[in-house]
């Protein structure tokens, strides 16, 4: 995942949300499920991962689209080539 950079163990949040695609298991919402969803949505949208936009430094703008669903991403590339989001769409 994009996310995977700008979220600490993102590999042991995301568990109990990839169990619910694998091929075979039933669909089914858990308690596990619901807080790792709360905990990427505590993470993806507060200190220090948003930053204040800088007029400047260079932007990055990440999109996506479906048949279903559009989003972006813009963030700050900085001199170490670190990224840094500062807004979500």
């Amino acid at each position: 995942s994009y996310y995977r950079r700008f979220v600490k163990n993102f590999s042991s949040i995301a568990k109990a949300l990839n169990q619910l695609l694998c091929k075979g298991v039933k669909f089914e919402w858990s308690n596990e499920a619901q807080s790792a969803f709360e905990e990427f949505k505590k993470a993806l949208t507060s200190k220090p991962l948003l930053i204040h936009f800088r007029e400047d430094t260079p932007i990055i703008l990440s999109t996506d689209a479906s048949g279903y669903g559009i989003g972006a991403i813009l963030s700050h590339l900085f001199r170490d080539k670190t990224e840094r989001v500062v807004a979500y769409a």
